[in-house]
């Protein structure tokens, strides 16, 4: 049982990170501005 918990604590962790730096870089980096600009 307590695994469970640790794979939906992990999964939800993920998740979060990846939102946290997606609103990150687009506050940094707006799409507009980059676009046709360092396609790395």
């Amino acid at each position: 049982m307590s695994s469970l918990i640790v794979l939906v604590a992990v999964i939800i962790g993920v998740i979060g990170f990846i939102i946290l730096h997606r609103i990150e870089r687009r506050i940094l980096n707006p799409p507009d501005r980059n676009r046709g600009e360092g396609n790395e």
